[in-house]
């Protein structure tokens, strides 16, 4: 603009002259009307320049606002694709967390991953190039204007610049364009990938509403099918590949009547490992005697001698392994476990006529019955009943846990049979001494109250205590195991009772609680 300032201050001078000459020469008037017409031609073409010039640097101002309106668009245009990214690597965070939680054995979401993963550095890529491009862009337009604003130079040279400039910028821009392309064609692709990611999310959302009520009193979740309380799938309790025997079964004549109706002995060498059939957590273990009772004439009602490990699943449902070889244990309680690990070795203590080990799988309650073992290596031979006299191979390999387990918790509906539902998780295996546990639910007849009764280990004898319930039956409260009340164990109980505090008999079907 300096230049046209210039040009227009030298036209005023030109002017101011012409004026003080017609006004002193007035006398010489043919010789000056020749100058006058030749000024007023000079003065003609001038401002023809300037108009010509003005039009010229209007219209280069313009296509500078436009090509900055350009850019501004494109900011905008990068600011919602970085945005986008933003939110794809989220997508690719839950790919991650599906993964883990699959032990990352979904072929699909690992493929589907490895996309999200390609598509994020080429969509980075294209961004980088266009940040690129319009810091050029940016930087050319400055360096315009700055020159524009601090030299003094004539507008042709301007327009020399601005017409190399502009090509340079339509460069820039076709460049910018075809990468724009190449962006929709990335976010074409993005897209149908989060339709297949936002689907197969909706799939296990459907999917994991559906297994909500499977963790009940009756039902538990195995390998995605819900499955009866009443039969446990696991594996043979032999390290991977070795021949094992199967002795006294279901109803075995000799000691597996009653509560232990569903155990299975294995005769094993003695020091045979033995592993976990399933994963779960260390509750109880015994490991210190040397003693066969039937060596030693011991009843099998007094004999206390057997060593084992008893293992949690977290599911209300408890192995164990029983007659284990003395000082053989090779976990600690509260270590959790998965399914192969080992846990100690075959032996003979206890009620035993040889080396062998007694597996039993049983439910929480304190007389609780045995559940029906069933093994996957039998699953193509018996529907996976173990029976007396078959060898099999054991498949049991050694898995690594991911998270630790948790102790069972009651199944909320564990006291149907009571009368009583549960909303809220109390120990169903394990609790701490001292510790308030927050008990709600419902009574499931109007105008009834719960009866809670804890069973005390230092004075063996129940304590009953009666919780009040709203209109709906609803009930809230605590309960806790306090250290001046209990030892190493207790039983926990839950009952309808009626207005009159009535309770109905049922401690025999308690539950039974290790104290920690």
């Amino acid at each position: 603009m300096k230049g046209i300032h210039s040009i227009v201050f030298a036209v005023l001078i030109v002017t101011g002259s012409l004026a003080g000459c017609l006004s002193s020469e007035e006398g010489d008037n043919s010789e000056y009307e020749t100058q006058v017409a030749d000024l007023e031609k000079q003065l003609d073409e001038k401002n023809s320049t300037i108009e010509s010039m003005q039009t010229q640097m209007s219209s280069y101002e313009a296509t500078i606002d436009g090509l900055e309106d350009a850019i501004s668009d494109a900011a905008d245009y990068i600011s919602n694709l970085e945005e986008g990214l933003i939110y794809e690597e989220a997508n690719r965070n839950s790919l991650l967390l599906m993964l883990e939680d699959s032990n990352n054995s979904n072929a699909e979401l690992q493929a589907l991953l490895e996309n999200s993963n390609n598509t994020i550095q080429e969509l980075q890529n294209s961004l980088a190039e266009n940040q690129s491009l319009l810091l050029q862009a940016s930087s050319i337009i400055a360096d315009l204007v700055s020159g524009w604003d601090s030299t003094n130079v004539t507008l042709d040279s301007y327009l020399l610049e601005w017409g190399s400039t502009n090509s340079t910028l339509d460069s820039y821009l076709s460049g910018w364009n075809s990468t724009n392309s190449t962006i929709d064609s990335y976010l074409a692709g993005w897209d149908s990938t989060n339709s297949t990611v936002s689907d197969l999310l909706q799939q296990i959302i459907e999917l994991e509403a559906s297994l909500v009520d499977c963790d009940t009193a009756s039902t538990v979740l195995h390998e995605g099918e819900c499955v009866s309380r009443n039969s446990i799938w696991g594996m043979i309790p032999f390290e991977n590949g070795a021949n094992v025997s199967i002795g006294q079964s279901y109803r075995g004549g000799f000691t597996h009547q009653d509560d232990s109706m569903y155990s299975v002995d294995f005769f094993m060498s003695e020091g045979t490992p033995v592993v976990a059939y399933k994963a779960g957590k260390i509750r109880s273990i015994k490991e210190d005697s040397n003693i066969n009772c039937i060596d030693e004439g011991i009843t099998i009602e007094n004999c206390t001698h057997g060593n084992y490990v008893v293992i949690d699943h977290g599911d209300f449902s408890f192995s164990y392994y029983l007659h284990l070889q003395q000082y053989s244990v090779d976990v600690e309680v509260g270590q959790s476990v998965g399914a192969g690990h080992q846990i100690g070795k075959i032996g003979n203590t206890g009620y035993s006529t040889e080396a062998h080990l007694h597996l039993e799988i049983s439910n929480g309650f304190g007389n609780g019955d045995s559940i029906m073992i069933l093994f996957e290596e039998l699953r193509n031979i018996s529907d996976g009943i173990p029976f007396a006299g078959l060898n099999v191979i054991s498949q049991n390999t050694n898995t690594t846990l991911s998270s630790s387990i948790d102790y069972s918790s009651c199944p909320h509906d564990l006291f149907y049979f009571r009368g009583v539902v549960l909303t809220s998780d109390i120990p169903c295996s394990v609790a701490e001494l001292d510790q308030a546990y927050l008990l709600t639910g419902k009574v499931l007849i109007e105008n009834h109250y719960l009866s809670i009764g804890i069973y005390e280990s230092s004075s063996q004898s129940w304590n009953y205590t009666t919780i009040q319930t709203n209109s709906t039956g609803h009930f809230s409260t605590n309960i806790h195991w306090y250290s001046n009340d209990h030892s190493n164990y207790s039983y926990i109980m839950l009952s309808i009772v009626d207005s009159s505090g009535q309770y109905y008999d049922g401690w025999w079907t308690s539950v039974w609680i290790k104290i920690n």
